[in-house]
C-alpha cells in the first residue's frame, strides 16, 4: 500500500523535488513521478488545501506532464487531475475548460504526398514534427476534458453537454484522439445507465445526437 504522509514543513522541499523529477529526460520516471504526486496529494490532501500557491505548483506540474511526449505520462497526468477535480481539489476549473478547449482547437496540418521527393530532407523532418506536436497539444486538450468528465460518473454538471460537442469534433482526428474519446464515453455510457432518463434531460436534441455519434463503434470499413 501506497502511503505519503509528509509534514506540513516539508512539502515546499517534496514539491521541488517532484518539479525537478517531472522534468527529467527519463519518461519512466516522470510516469513515476505523477503516480508519486497522487499519492501524496491525496493523502495529504487537507495540508495542500491550507495553501493556494502548493495547489498552483501541484496543478502546474500535472498540466505540464499532460503535455508529455509520452502517451502514457500524458493519460496518467489525466488520470490524477479527474481524481483531483473529482475531489474539489483544484478552484480554477472555468479557466481549466476554456484552456483544454483552447487546446483541442490546435491546428493540425496534415503533410501531403508523402514519399514524393522534397527540397530538402530537414524541411520534411520538421513538417512530420510540427505535425506531431499539433496532434499532442490537441491530444492534450482532448485529455483534459475527458477528465472533466470522467470527474463526475454519477452526475451531469452544467458544463458537461458543451464539452460533448467539442469533443464530437474531434472524431476524425489522428490517433489517439479518438480513442480516447471513446473510452471515455463508454465509461460515461456505463456509470450513467441507471438513472439516464433524469440525466438525459440536461441535453438538447442536438447533444443527445453528439453523445450517440461519440458512443457508437466506428464503423470496421469506415
Amino acid at each position: 500500500m501506497k502511503i505519503a504522509l509528509t509534514l506540513p514543513t516539508q512539502i515546499d522541499a517534496v514539491l521541488d523535488k517532484i518539479t525537478e523529477i517531472s522534468l527529467s529526460s527519463s519518461w519512466s520516471a516522470r510516469l513515476a513521478v505523477v503516480d508519486l504526486l497522487q499519492v501524496l496529494v491525496f493523502h495529504n490532501m487537507a495540508i495542500f488545501l491550507s495553501r493556494d500557491d502548493w495547489i498552483e505548483k501541484v496543478q502546474a506540474i500535472v498540466l505540464r506532464l499532460l503535455e508529455d511526449n509520452v502517451l502514457e505520462v500524458r493519460e496518467k497526468a489525466s488520470e490524477v487531475l479527474c481524481g483531483m477535480l473529482h475531489c474539489s481539489f483544484l478552484s480554477t476549473t472555468d479557466k481549466l475548460l476554456e484552456l483544454f478547449k483552447k487546446k483541442c482547437k490546435t491546428k493540425i496540418t496534415i503533410k501531403r504526398g508523402r514519399g514524393i521527393a522534397t527540397s530538402s530532407c530537414s524541411i520534411e523532418a520538421n513538417l512530420e514534427s510540427r505535425e506531431s506536436d499539433a496532434v499532442r497539444i490537441r491530444h492534450t486538450g482532448v485529455l483534459g476534458l475527458c477528465a472533466f468528465i470522467s470527474a463526475y460518473p454519477y452526475d451531469v454538471p452544467e458544463f458537461v453537454p458543451n464539452v460533448f460537442e467539442h469533443l464530437g469534433a474531434h472524431l476524425n482526428d489522428p490517433q489517439p484522439i479518438p480513442s480516447t474519446i471513446r473510452k471515455t464515453m463508454g465509461d460515461f455510457k456505463r456509470t450513467h445507465h441507471d438513472n439516464w432518463e433524469q440525466h438525459q434531460l440536461k441535453f438538447t436534441e442536438d447533444q443527445l445526437a453528439v453523445l450517440s455519434d461519440l458512443t457508437v463503434p466506428p464503423s470496421y470499413y469506415a
